[in-house]
């Protein structure tokens, strides 16, 4: 999980400060949820971004994964037949 994040007019301006605090929320709710201690890192990568503006958060999920054009599809050599 990647956190991305940016404050507009909001009392919160340090951006890395929500950044860390909304990714330890989700994983302490997943915790909670799926009954689990711990989650590893290791699986697909999914971008969270918090905007603050004004002081009213809004958190979005990217779950699109990388561009087609960066996708490997099978290998190259069975494509070239």
């Amino acid at each position: 999980m990647h956190v991305l994040g940016r404050s507009v007019k909001s009392k919160l301006h340090s951006v890395p400060a929500c950044q860390s605090i909304v990714k330890k929320a989700i994983i302490e709710a997943m915790k909670r949820k799926h009954a689990r201690g711990h989650f590893d890192e290791s699986g697909p990568e999914y971008r969270i971004e918090v905007s603050l503006l004004k002081d009213v958060a809004t958190l979005t999920m990217d779950t699109s994964g990388q561009g087609l054009h960066k996708r490997v599809i099978g290998d190259r050599q069975e494509m070239r037949r």
